[in-house]
């Protein structure tokens, strides 16, 4: 584990050396160790080579000024990975130089140079790049790779990706295997750089730009190298380093169709699928993604795109539907989309209400031929507004949308998933009393969640008036509540699964011990009927 750290703020000059100490997380100070007692060293780093791979360390540094020793450091926690096997699994071959090899070159300790490689059209992520490399037995822990984007000026930028490495046991010539981390991606179009720092070694060169054919074909390798003097960088055309750079095409979704969609993972437990990156390649690239699971019949949604890299995001242009599938769907079902005037930030984003209980699928474009990369997901986004509609079957999990209950008569609803929601509209007169009632089905209590069941009444400005509880199995949930004079008109009852985020006291009195916080419960789709009545 390589530590660094800052010098003290003030009197840095006095520093003699530092103290480390080191501890487990989750322990007390009392369990800290010295790990080194005096670095004798002014230096900043240190090389812990005692740390087990996958195990999570807590650091302390103190400055010392001979005897006397400073105020501790802040805590800092790092979690050892070892380096990337050396018989690593090698995949497709991006860019390759390695046929056109003329002869070594010495990289000095302290030197840091940089080969750069340009991308084609097409995304990539990047596995890992392969050098020739002559090793000393002087000390090599100082040598370290990494990957840079060039800046507007060609030039190397700062590091964004690191590469790890296993350093040979014994002196000699190695091909060594430079692993990128498994976010390494590489936008189309864009120059990159493969920094060497550091070291006492010999680096394979060639006289040759040449790029062998196991490459693909739009990839280059640049035909100069740079050097870096602690101030400024400057090329050199007398030589390129030889390099093989391996990785794996993105799966980024195509634009012919909903057949190559790709898949936005939305889940309700979740509330919103993650991220999905994607790229738009070229002026008349069209996306699709396939959002078609586990939606909320007639309950809104809101669609993301984080124009990550994309030449003028503001040409971006979504579409929402329902493709034509033959027998059940003969025509294109085009879905309205409202552009939010206030997104979150960073974002550009659209509401959609879904009319079933699949998702749409969603196109992505740009006009003015915008290209680029970008992101998309989709996320559960209800708002009490009280302007639903009549609906018949189950209900979606939002409160926007409810059936409208007749005094008397049973209606059918279903615990579609653990936090599902069902919201019923009643009229109620003032000055009278109602009860509301939910009770499993004849003959199906064995399919009835045992688990809390929770009937809330709300008034029509959303103010909660009334809740009860009940284990669903084994008993009704009844709710009593007389109307005020005055206040007849309009209110609405939200059914649900009382979880153990509701009231967990009140569950514990109902012998409810536990709950199924999760989408997984074995109860998804079990039914209850509710009535309201006048008392």
């Amino acid at each position: 584990m390589l530590l660094t750290w800052d010098a003290p703020a003030e009197d840095a000059e006095s520093v003699t050396g530092y103290r480390i100490k080191r501890r487990a997380p989750g322990k007390g100070q009392q369990y800290l160790r010295v790990l080194v007692a005096d670095t004798g060293s002014t230096e900043t780093i240190y090389l812990d080579t005692t740390t087990k791979n996958g195990v999570r360390y807590v650091y302390r540094v103190l400055a010392l000024r001979g005897e006397v020793v400073s105020a501790v450091s802040n805590f800092a926690e790092r979690k050892y990975r070892s380096p990337a096997t050396t018989t690593p699994t090698l995949t497709g071959i991006l860019v390759d130089n390695s046929g056109a090899v003329n002869s070594f070159e010495t990289h000095q300790m302290g030197e840091v140079s940089a080969q750069g490689f340009t991308t084609g059209s097409t995304p990539y992520s990047l596995t890992g790049v392969e050098m020739t490399i002559y090793f000393f037995e002087e000390i090599t822990q100082d040598l370290s790779f990494s990957i840079s984007e060039a800046t507007s000026s060609g030039q190397p930028g700062e590091s964004i990706y690191d590469l790890q490495f296993d350093t040979p046991d014994s002196p000699g010539l190695a091909t060594l295997f430079l692993a990128a981390p498994d976010e390494a991606t590489l936008k189309p179009n864009t120059e990159y750089f493969v920094h060497i720092d550091g070291g006492v070694v010999l680096l394979n060169k060639t006289t040759s730009t040449a790029e062998d054919d196991t490459g693909l074909a739009d990839w280059s390798i640049a035909d100069n190298h740079w050097s870096y003097d602690g101030t400024s960088w400057t090329s050199s055309n007398s030589h390129v380093y030889e390099i093989i750079a391996r990785g794996e095409k993105i799966a980024d979704a195509e634009g012919d169709g909903p057949h190559t969609a790709v898949r936005l993972p939305y889940t309700r437990s979740a509330g919103e699928s993650p991220f999905v990156r994607a790229f738009l390649n070229h002026s008349t690239d069209v996306d699709w993604f396939n959002t078609r699971s586990d939606y909320d019949s007639r309950a809104r949604y809101r669609i993301d795109i984080d124009p990550v890299a994309l030449t003028n995001d503001y040409d971006i242009r979504l579409s929402a539907l329902y493709p034509e599938d033959g027998y059940y769907r003969p025509t294109e079902e085009i879905l309205e989309l409202e552009e939010l005037t206030d997104p979150p930030e960073g974002l550009i984003s659209y509401w959609v209400t879904v009319p079933r209980d699949a998702g749409p699928y969603i196109k992505v474009r740009a006009d003015n031929g915008a290209i680029g990369e970008y992101r998309i997901r989709i996320v559960y986004d209800p708002v009490r507004t009280w302007n639903g509609k009549e609906f018949f079957g189950d209900l979606p999990h939002d409160d926007t949308t409810w059936a409208t209950a007749t005094l008397g008569v049973s209606q059918t609803g279903v615990y579609d998933y653990y936090d599902d929601h069902d919201w019923f509209a009643v009229e109620l007169e003032e000055d009278e009393t109602y009860v509301v009632l939910t009770v499993p089905p004849p003959n199906s209590r064995v399919t009835t969640p045992d688990i809390g069941t929770v009937v809330r009444l709300y008034d029509s400005d959303g103010n909660e008036l009334e809740v009860a509880y009940a284990n669903s199995r084994i008993s009704n949930t009844l709710l009593s509540y007389t109307v005020p004079t005055g206040e007849g008109g309009t209110y609405y009852i939200d059914v649900s699964y009382a979880n153990f985020l509701d009231d967990p006291d009140v569950l514990a009195t109902l012998g409810l011990t536990e709950g199924m916080e999760t989408d997984s419960s074995p109860f998804i789709k079990s039914r209850y009927l509710f009535t309201v009545s006048q008392q």
